[in-house]
């Protein structure tokens, strides 16, 4: 899957006044050295690079990627390859659903549907920190919400 540049990066929620700050500058932030394939549950190319606006500007987290511990800065990657399933077309899909579990299903996606849905494919679309499965919370922006 390419990751192109995110048309919604726009957006007020990534404003750097009144938002969570914007995406990963390229060039601030390289993958630790001692990440092996095995760790490597997510796409190393989604940590663009540091986030250096807004209120979590320069932030530095305990965790990730991976399993690694270690300090780093909170990367973003933003990205349109997710635009597919995130739009109100698969907003209304999913509420559609008459149980919850059903509900809960297609909401989550990825392992229990073949692919990805609302809730991985945000994660995805943020890319850096919120695409990494262990360290994800370290987010920020999963946090603040």
């Amino acid at each position: 899957m390419e990751l192109t540049r995110c048309r919604w990066a726009a957006s007020p929620l990534f404003d750097s006044e009144t938002g969570f700050g914007g995406d990963g500058v390229p060039g601030t932030y390289q993958l630790p050295p001692d990440i092996t394939p095995a760790d490597r549950i997510f796409d190393p190319r989604a940590f663009k690079g540091c986030v250096q606006t807004g209120p979590f500007a320069n932030s530095m987290l305990p965790f990730g990627p991976g399993v690694h511990v270690g300090d780093h800065c909170l990367t973003r990657g933003f990205n349109d390859s997710m635009k597919p399933v995130l739009t109100s077309g698969a907003v209304a899909t999913t509420l559609s659903y008459p149980t919850f579990e059903q509900l809960r299903i297609e909401l989550e996606g990825l392992p229990v549907t073949p692919t990805y849905r609302i809730h991985d494919g945000g994660h995805s679309a943020v890319g850096g920190k919120m695409s990494n499965f262990y360290s994800s919370p370290g987010g920020r922006l999963v946090v603040v919400l």
